[in-house]
């Protein structure tokens, strides 16, 4: 069937039983035309095997390439993931040591201002600059890849303003660019802007818009009465700390993006009370004395994340 083969005739009539002088005087009235074909057709059929065996030989190349590819690219995925994690490694090693140099000499400059007759200006300036050069040499890690990994909910689909809950964070961030053909998107996560994939998120419910409405119209109404400046001078330790918290809250909920914090010099307790506030204030993106203009180290300036 798909291919001419020659005739079996004569081995047929041979196991019939026809006689073999018939037989021999057969064969000998075919003309050379006939044998001809005959043996073209046999080396077509030859032929034909041998590209079927060449073709079976092929194919095993082609799944052994196939095979010797996918471990190729399962051992770069492995040697890129080992890079990986000892860049991370290295990062969270020199973030180690820059952590205790920064608290070692945090505490040191503290324990200079309670000796007598120490110029707390200068130390707290000083304490100002390692605040700024520990900020400057942390390693921050943005961007994809570093602590998303695959989401068990993947949508289908996103569009620019859906909420996403980010695999390995469990972070919620909104999208702020559609996924390209490749699935890539840009997420907003609080202040960070980072890059992931549809892949690496599933898609939540995000918050209603009348709430949305009614928090922004409050903060508009909040931000009418709250001043940048809060003035702490005259005020006992204790109170003024607690007066600062309070005011740190109205005006992260009024939308301030600075403010200006006045604790004067006097002894230095409440320049030290208002900079371990906001040390470790998540709400607070930066801080620093104020310049000659703004009242020198009286003033610690805000700014909100």
């Amino acid at each position: 069937i798909g291919t001419p083969g020659k005739s079996n005739a004569f081995e047929i009539s041979k196991r019939l039983g026809l006689p073999y002088e018939i037989l021999n005087n057969a064969k000998n009235l075919i003309g050379d035309d006939t044998k001809n074909i005959n043996k073209i057709l046999a080396e077509i059929e030859e032929d034909k095997k041998e590209i079927e065996d060449k073709n079976k030989e092929i194919e095993s190349y082609k799944r052994e390439i196939a095979k010797i590819r996918n471990e190729l690219k399962e051992k770069s995925k492995r040697l890129d993931q080992k890079e990986e994690d000892i860049l991370r490694q290295a990062e969270d090693k020199a973030n180690s040591i820059l952590d205790k140099a920064n608290k070692r000499s945090q505490d040191m400059l503290k324990e200079a201002k309670k000796m007598r007759n120490a110029n707390t200006s200068d130390i707290d300036r000083s304490l100002n600059n390692i605040r700024n050069k520990y900020k400057e040499g942390r390693i921050e890690r943005e961007g994809e890849g570093l602590y998303t990994k695959e989401s068990k909910n993947a949508p289908e689909s996103l569009k620019v303003g859906d909420t996403v809950l980010i695999a390995g964070l469990n972070e919620k961030a909104e999208v702020i660019e559609a996924p390209d053909k490749k699935g890539n998107i840009k997420v907003q996560m609080g202040i960070l802007k980072m890059d992931s994939n549809i892949k690496n998120v599933s898609k939540i419910k995000g918050d209603n818009q009348t709430e949305k409405n009614i928090r922004k119209v409050y903060n508009t109404k909040k931000a009418m009465h709250i001043s940048p400046t809060l003035d702490l001078r005259g005020q006992r330790y204790d109170e003024a700390m607690r007066n600062l918290d309070k005011y740190l809250d109205d005006a992260m909920l009024a939308g301030l993006s600075k403010a200006k914090i006045i604790h004067g010099k006097g002894t230095g307790a409440l320049i030290k009370g208002v900079g371990e506030i906001l040390e470790g204030d998540k709400r607070i993106e930066d801080y620093r004395f104020g310049d000659d203009k703004e009242g020198g180290y009286g003033v610690t300036i805000v700014k909100f994340g």
